[in-house]
């Protein structure tokens, strides 16, 4: 160490604060690996759909005041958003599913996790009540697309 200049020195440092600082992956299967994994998968795809669910989260006005503006608006995201369910329901929660399998007793349901998203990412309750009561679709979607294939 004596030997070491102050630029590698504050190298081995930064590394040595880096190390103490990244928290490792909980043991597999734990209540806290379960979390860890939800949060890592829900994470990347509300990082993909930003501006959809920066969207949803400025939905809250016009849900209670329905307008025509709001409607225009509405419909005018209305493909994005539902291109944003349709990824969720069958790529998101499928990979999500088969990651956990070993590690769950039942199924995950695409609307809960969709309001746990959405209420991670700050979309007012009002909101994330809509789009649960929409989970009865959501959660159907997958089998209703495996009837028609």
């Amino acid at each position: 160490m004596r030997d070491m200049t102050p630029g590698r020195a504050a190298a081995f440092l930064m590394a040595a604060t880096l190390a103490a600082c990244a928290t490792p992956e909980p043991d597999p299967c734990t209540p806290q690996w379960v979390e860890w994994k939800k949060d890592q998968v829900l994470s990347n795809f509300a990082s993909t759909y930003r501006s959809d669910i920066r969207a949803l989260r400025n939905l809250e006005g016009d849900l209670q005041n329905p307008s025509v503006i709001a409607a225009i608006r509405l419909a005018g995201r209305a493909q994005s958003v539902g291109d944003m369910a349709d990824t969720f329901i069958s790529e998101t929660v499928p990979d999500l599913q088969a990651s956990l399998e070993p590690c769950l007793a039942a199924p995950l349901s695409a609307s809960t996790l969709m309001a746990d998203l959405l209420e991670t990412q700050n979309v007012d309750p009002t909101v994330i009540a809509w789009v649960q009561a929409l989970g009865a679709f959501m959660d159907a979607a997958p089998s209703l697309s495996e009837e028609a294939g």
